[in-house]
């Protein structure tokens, strides 16, 4: 199929100007398109994706692990939505503004870097419980015990493995955990 002109529709043939975004068939129309609101689209876009781009490289470690956290725990609150708070029992109120649950961790994020991401290490828990009474550990691990079991808690306390993740695989527990959690919300509305 023959390209045709941005501006004028004219074929184009020998002499024109082709580039992978626009096909102009003279200089003349090469200068109309110059100062028309399709050049201004394109340039905006293409500036759009090179600001987007040159965002994504100048990312640092830390960037990449608020990420993969945020969504980590934005699942959590998903997932455990209408479950009462793992530690003093509190049904969740989701009307709340800023919401009334924490993404609670029973082994803390700073002393076991290695389960951060832990599925079994992270439940719903309230507020008050996870930022007053610093995670109301005795009661979560009660808690934890009734819902996963004790085999899996004392695996859990038991692993004391070190663990450094990369970028690209926090990148990767970024999409995972955004792919479950939307999952999650289209089948359980």
């Amino acid at each position: 199929m023959p390209r045709r002109c941005k501006m004028c529709r004219a074929k184009v043939g020998n002499g024109a100007i082709i580039s992978n975004l626009v096909a102009l068939c003279s200089w003349d129309c090469f200068k109309k398109y110059q100062k028309s609101h399709y050049a201004k689209q394109v340039h905006d876009k293409v500036m759009r994706k090179d600001r987007a781009d040159r965002k994504e490289r100048l990312k640092t470690y830390n960037d990449y692990v608020k990420e993969a956290q945020k969504e980590f725990n934005h699942y959590i609150r998903v997932r455990d939505k209408n479950k009462p708070c793992i530690s003093c029992g509190t049904e969740q109120m989701s009307a709340k503004r800023g919401g009334a649950f924490d993404a609670g961790h029973y082994r803390s994020r700073g002393s076991s870097p290695a389960h951060r991401f832990h599925l079994f290490n992270c439940v719903g828990q309230c507020k008050k419980c996870n930022r007053w009474l610093s995670g109301a550990v005795a009661d979560m691990r009660i808690g934890l015990i009734k819902r996963f079991g004790i085999e899996r808690i004392e695996a859990l306390e038991n692993d004391n493995k070190v663990r450094k993740f990369t970028g690209t695989e926090l990148q990767r527990i970024k999409k995972i955990f955004s792919k479950k959690r939307r999952l999650y919300e289209k089948k359980f509305r």
